[in-house]
């Protein structure tokens, strides 16, 4: 069994920015939501507290402690990009080869500049 697994710092990816994607529009292979001005500007008047956003420093931690946990667990991680944090983000399951592969291009090389990023070298 392989997940995708996503989170987000508080904050740092708004419903209605460009891109985002939140519960009620999390469908594999429907289009994403259309950028709105509005909807962002509700949003951050609800935010109890300033963005999150990490630093290398916090990314490259992050990074090492899915690692660790990975091998605590005998998990094999496949890769990861560290860009943002959060209390819970979303879960795919991916059933096939070409999921898992296309999953792996996605967070290693479709995230935009590469951060923290691991790959399992194959």
């Amino acid at each position: 069994m392989t997940y995708l697994i996503t989170f987000a710092c508080y904050g740092a990816w708004l419903p209605g920015e460009e891109g985002a994607v939140d519960r009620n529009h999390n469908i594999p292979g429907r289009p994403l939501p259309a950028a709105d001005a509005g909807r962002v500007q509700a949003v951050e008047k609800l935010m109890k507290q300033e963005p999150y956003l990490l630093d290398e420093a916090h990314r490259n931690a992050v990074l090492n402690v899915v690692q660790e946990v990975c091998r605590f667990r005998n998990w094999t991680l496949l890769a990861a990009h560290v860009r943002r944090w959060a209390r819970h983000g979303s879960t795919r399951y991916l059933w096939t080869t070409e999921e898992v592969s296309a999953a792996i291009s996605y967070v290693v090389s479709r995230q935009g500049d590469p951060l923290a990023v691991f790959e399992l070298k194959r």
